[in-house]
């Protein structure tokens, strides 16, 4: 059985694992010129796996996923490519 609670035709979904709460505002970090740039996000519906974003990023950009604590905004990270 599954049973839709909400749905929509266009989306701009992340992974939950790319966001972080920092005091009530939600904030994501975008790859930008081999940089990690911390950004607000407005975070709408989500399933606790995938979160709709609402304002903050546009299609197209890279967020980390999963970032340790030791990334702050302007560190510079390396883009690691997957299979």
């Amino acid at each position: 059985v599954k049973i839709a609670i909400w749905h929509s035709e266009d989306v701009m979904l992340v992974a939950a694992g790319a966001l972080f709460r920092e005091g009530s505002e939600w904030k994501t970090f975008i790859f930008r010129d081999g940089k990690a740039r911390t950004t607000t996000v407005e975070v709408g519906h989500t399933d606790g796996r995938m979160s709709e974003v609402l304002k903050g990023i546009t299609l197209g950009d890279q967020v980390l996923l999963h970032p340790p604590d030791t990334v702050k905004d302007g560190v510079e990270v390396v883009k690691r490519v997957t299979q």
